[in-house]
């Protein structure tokens, strides 16, 4: 029976490489159609967050306005009086840190009276998750080029994506990250790599959430969740107004995916990563929002 079909697909190959004058091999013929693979099956935290978080988050997160509401901005910082007596013979100060934030008005109204809001604003009006962003600085890659080859394919099995999968052209996969200035005590030189990382958006993004959940940080040992920031941190500092959650993991937790516990014998050397949330929230109080949405997804913080 399987010469028969051996027989009979050498000799469909033969036909129809005759009839178009090109040679076909039906294991490496690729159709000229560009086809793109949608989703398979329905996400269960996009559901979760559509049928339930977003409509919670709305109503904790509400904050009324009329429609003429503009922001207050955040107050000034004392300018440079050459009459001031402690000012008399010295330079002005030099700027310090970055430009004040200004915070992020969420009008969930419409312009005039008796108008409802659009879809835009209530997108930007609730909380949710952008994109899910792994990333892995690698020592070793700056001695060789040929070590930064495992936290590649460590982030390939974790995250399953790759470049321009499923037709998307979107999807960029693993990147290489390299260093943008020369740092001789860092040992890093501008154009060399360092590190890899990989974005994650749409339902994948809810996928590696779900096993971050339900496989890793159950089975972590002495970790009792994200640390938060002292209360008297500033809070119109950058990390504080910028809306992502960042938290970093060993490699005893990389060791945890279930990708790559199945094969653990192929990494000879595993290292940690580090997580970064994106949400879609700017300005005051965007950090209190964003660890909200991650709380109904049952990641836990603790306070120092």
């Amino acid at each position: 029976m399987a010469q028969a079909a051996r027989k009979a697909v050498k000799s469909a190959s033969k036909a129809v490489s005759g009839a178009s004058g090109s040679l076909y091999s039906p294991l490496t013929y690729t159709p000229p159609v560009a086809i793109k693979l949608g989703p398979t099956h329905a996400s269960r935290l996009r559901t979760h967050y559509e049928n339930s978080l977003a409509d919670n988050l709305m109503y904790l997160h509400y904050q009324h306005h009329d429609a003429n509401y503009t922001p207050p901005l955040p107050p000034k910082k004392a300018e440079h009086d050459p009459n001031n007596p402690y000012s008399i013979g010295r330079s002005p100060p030099r700027p310090r840190g970055n430009k004040p934030l200004r915070p992020l008005a969420t009008n969930v109204g419409g312009r005039r009276e008796g108008e409802g809001p659009s879809a835009k604003q209530l997108e930007k009006s609730i909380t949710q998750l952008k994109e899910i962003q792994l990333h892995i600085m690698s020592k070793d890659a700056l001695v060789s080029k040929a070590l930064l080859l495992a936290p590649m394919f460590q982030l390939r099995a974790i995250t399953g994506s790759t470049r321009h999968e499923g037709g998307h052209d979107s999807s960029l996969g693993v990147e290489i990250i390299r260093g943008r200035k020369n740092l001789p005590q860092w040992r890093i030189r501008r154009g060399v790599p360092c590190g890899v990382k990989v974005t994650l958006k749409g339902d994948k993004m809810y996928e590696l959430l779900n096993v971050l959940v339900e496989f890793v940080l159950p089975r972590l040992r002495e970790w009792n969740g994200i640390t938060m920031p002292a209360p008297s941190a500033n809070r119109d500092s950058p990390s504080m107004t910028g809306g992502v959650v960042s938290v970093g993991f060993k490699h005893e937790a990389v060791e945890l995916f279930p990708q790559i516990e199945v094969n653990q014998d192929l990494y000879p050397k595993l290292t940690g990563m580090h997580v970064h949330f994106v949400t879609n929230e700017r300005g005051r109080g965007s950090q209190n929002k964003a660890r909200a949405l991650l709380s109904a997804f049952q990641i836990p913080f603790i306070r120092k």
